[in-house]
């Protein structure tokens, strides 16, 4: 979840100067590949590692995906569009977590990552296949580099200081002030 609200915004800029289709293919293949890496994890390090390269990709999924929705939905179709999007959300939040604890029962925790694997492709081809982006209009736009690394280093310090506020440290001690001042800085 870190990576994963560190690079939406980021890959927000990269999907309108590369296009929504050539970064949601990368985030889907990035997504499915730290899953396979995940589901053969030979530590508890590595697992950590590989979980934050599948947050990188779900970074890209994320703001593509409603960048695609908001080019092939009308103004007056969004609103059911999103509609069964946030039923899908709903649905796998419940749906999700019994079907992993089915997994770990009865297979191998590892299968909660293999099931990624047949789904992202099945994605990626529908994708491929059925989405036709409108070509951007060609100009160069650059890439605020230095405002990413910003924005990447506000997320961390607020993220890092919500999760850790009061429970590393009380709320109201120097730690605190000083990640979260840091985020309000940045």
């Amino acid at each position: 979840l870190l990576t994963q609200a560190i690079t939406t915004p980021v890959y927000g800029k990269l999907a309108d100067v590369f296009g929504r289709k050539p970064l949601m293919l990368f985030g889907i293949g990035v997504f499915v590949l730290g899953s396979v890496l995940c589901a053969v994890a030979w530590s508890m390090g590595a697992l950590i590692a590989f979980r934050a390269l599948q947050g990188l990709g779900a970074g890209a999924i994320q703001p593509a995906g409603m960048t695609i929705m908001g080019d092939i939905y009308s103004v007056a179709e969004r609103a059911v569009a999103q509609g069964y999007i946030a039923s899908v959300w709903a649905t796998s939040a419940v749906v999700g977590p019994a079907l992993g604890g089915l997994f770990s029962d009865h297979l191998s925790w590892r299968w909660i990552f293999w099931i990624n694997l047949p789904l992202g492709l099945l994605a990626a081809a529908v994708l491929w296949v059925r989405f036709d982006e409108r070509p951007a209009p060609h100009q160069r736009r650059p890439i605020d580099g230095w405002g990413a690394v910003l924005v990447a280093g506000a997320a961390a310090l607020l993220l890092l200081g919500l999760l850790a506020g009061g429970i590393r440290w009380p709320w109201w001690s120097s730690e605190s002030a000083l990640v979260l001042g840091g985020a309000a800085v940045l």
